[in-house]
């Protein structure tokens, strides 16, 4: 604080301190005793002894209560609901106090010659929260669900656990107090989800409440293909039956027939069932694949493939392999794509897009894929939907039967990115967010107040911000306290995780002002000093004498001038010389810049 201030005290008839005046005020009473009763708007009580017991008994946000043993030493102190043990030693000095509610515990005195000469406190571990957030709610029997853990606490850092009732589902670390994990479920019905936080060295453990996830039974649309091989087959010629199933990773059985007649069944796996067989008689065969269908996905039925049953050559028909690195990326990302063959010199790769569980048109052969009997290639599908792969290949014996994969090109799930121009401003003051997203078509901003390190509920949208995937805006908050703002985008792959950024608003400093009636007068006449504020609760008026180019020191307060936030006096400067005063005030905020005038005394 700048300036000189000035304090006066009072004495009663006993030789007491009965008031204090100046730039702080109190006054103080006693009671028979000699006790101090009142002072400093606080109420003291006694005890006959006379103990102290309790400082203002009837305010309970303010009220403090002391207890005492038998040798009327203190053994606890009551503060707003808070209470510490006190423990002293045979020889009166006080050795321990310990305050079971707090972090830091525990404090131990240490005496020297009677003494005190220091003390050591236990380390505080702060309390944590952990909240659990879970998206989608309700979600199909194998969707993807986003379990996210929010922690709050001193920076905690290390791994939350997150369980469905008491199975474990995975771990997963802290960063900026956020850890996600992704989860399937594989039957439908009522999941209890929490998430616990293991603690570190700063941070206690928490776990959060259990929240209720919905897995509903979800029955997707299916496309069953049959391939046959090798066509046509010599009597007794084994021929291989294939049954390529696309869904929502169908399981279950495909049964084969050839007319009405069922040739036999296979399980369905990785997408495909496959049967082998012989006919006995030459001819034609409709032969058909039936898939059965499970939870998860509807029953379908192949077109009918004619097989020719006939006298067989010497020659093996060529037999064709395909296979993949994955069968789901997102979009840009490579995969491997390997062929093989028997018999057969030359293979050919195509593709084809599904839509709507119907495969298209085959298109040109895959670049960089096929050409000899074996090989592998990078592909690299780059529209998001279900694509068909096949490998033909061609040999002395003719051409084989097609081998298909199915491949899956998801969405990338959006990215979300929030910034600002400032952390801290005061009340009143705009600044700047600043919201991104890649892979995002629209984003919502959202704000909450926090209050004892803990974020609020999270308010409406923030006017002004967000809508798009990426923008500016000014939010401007006037409550003072910290206040939270995140970036939830969404896009074709979902909903991206909520990225937060804390903002501090202050209270702003005081604004002084002076002006005066006349700048210049002669000795002995007087003129008004007028001073004024906006944020403040009290003023101090000072001056001091230029003298040549120097200014001489700051004199004490102007008598009569300044106290309250504004009014106005008469200095009356009788030296003559430059005379220069000042105003300086304080607030809540702080502490103003000084308001000056210059006045000519000649």
């Amino acid at each position: 604080m700048l300036g000189t201030y000035s304090l006066y005290y009072s004495y009663d008839g006993a030789n007491r301190l009965s008031n204090v005046s100046g730039i702080r005020a109190t006054s103080y009473s006693y009671d028979a005793y000699g006790n101090i009763a009142a002072g400093s708007s606080n109420i003291y009580t006694y005890d006959d002894v006379p103990n102290l017991r309790c400082i203002n008994c009837t305010n309970p946000a303010s009220k403090v209560e002391h207890a005492y043993d038998g040798l009327n030493q203190r053994v606890s102190v009551t503060k707003a609901g808070i209470k510490s043990y006190e423990v002293y030693g045979s020889h009166g000095n006080q050795l321990i106090e310990y305050t079971p509610s707090q972090a830091n515990k525990l404090i131990e005195y240490i005496y020297l010659g009677g003494k005190r000469i220091a003390q050591w406190q236990s380390d505080a571990t702060n309390a944590t929260t952990t909240t659990l957030a879970v998206s989608p709610n309700p979600a199909g029997v194998g969707q993807q669900v986003t379990l996210t853990a929010t922690v709050t606490g001193n920076s905690p850092t290390g791994s939350v656990t997150f369980k469905d009732g008491g199975t474990t589902l995975g771990t997963a670390n802290v960063s900026a107090g956020q850890a996600t994990f992704l989860a399937t479920f594989a039957v439908a019905g009522s999941r209890s989800l929490t998430a616990s936080y293991g603690g570190n060295t700063n941070n206690t453990a928490s776990t959060s409440a259990a929240v209720t996830l919905t897995v509903v039974a979800t029955t997707s649309a299916t496309t069953t293909i049959l391939s046959v091989g090798p066509n046509p087959a010599g009597v007794g010629q084994q021929v291989i039956l294939t049954a390529t199933v696309t869904g929502n990773s169908p399981t279950g059985i495909a049964t084969f027939k050839d007319g009405a007649t069922t040739l036999g069944t296979e399980s369905v796996s990785a997408g495909q069932a496959t049967f082998i067989t012989t006919f006995a008689v030459s001819g034609s065969h409709s032969l058909t694949a039936s898939y059965g269908g499970n939870a998860n996905n509807a029953a379908s039925t192949s077109a009918a493939v004619t097989l020719t049953v006939g006298a067989t050559g010497n020659i093996p028909l060529p037999v064709a392999t395909l296979g993949q690195s994955t069968t789901t990326t997102t979009a840009s990302t490579q995969f491997t794509l390997t062929w093989g063959s028997t018999n057969a010199t030359a293979c050919v790769i195509e593709k084809s897009l599904i839509s709507g569980g119907t495969s298209g048109p085959w298109g040109p052969t895959v670049q960089g894929c096929g050409g000899g009997p074996a090989g592998s290639c990078y592909p690299g599908p780059t529209l998001v939907g279900t694509h068909l792969f096949r490998n033909i290949c061609t040999g002395p014996g003719g051409t084989s039967l097609a081998e298909m994969i199915i491949h899956t090109v998801t969405p990338p799930r959006p990215v979300a990115t929030i910034g600002q121009s400032d952390i801290v401003t005061p009340a009143g003051i705009p600044f700047t967010l600043t919201w991104g997203s890649t892979d995002a078509t629209a984003c919502v901003i959202e704000k909450a107040l926090m209050s004892g390190g803990t974020s609020g509920p999270w308010g409406p949208t923030v006017q002004g911000c967000g809508g798009g995937p990426a923008g500016s805006c000014y939010p401007g908050p006037t409550i003072v306290g910290t206040h939270q703002f995140r970036n939830i985008c969404t896009g074709p792959g979902g909903t991206s995780l909520a990225v937060a950024v804390n903002h501090v608003v202050t209270i702003p400093p005081p604004v002084a002002t002076l002006d005066q009636s006349t700048t210049t007068t002669t000795p002995g006449t007087k003129f008004t000093l007028t001073w004024g504020s906006t944020g403040a609760t009290a003023c101090v008026i000072e001056k001091a004498l230029r003298i040549g180019n120097s200014l001489g020191p700051w004199g004490p307060t102007v008598q009569g001038c300044g106290g309250g936030p504004a009014g106005s006096c008469y200095p009356g400067p009788a030296v003559v010389g430059a005379h220069i005063f000042r105003n300086i005030c304080t607030g809540p905020g702080g502490i103003s810049i000084a308001a000056t005038v210059y006045h000519t005394v000649q």
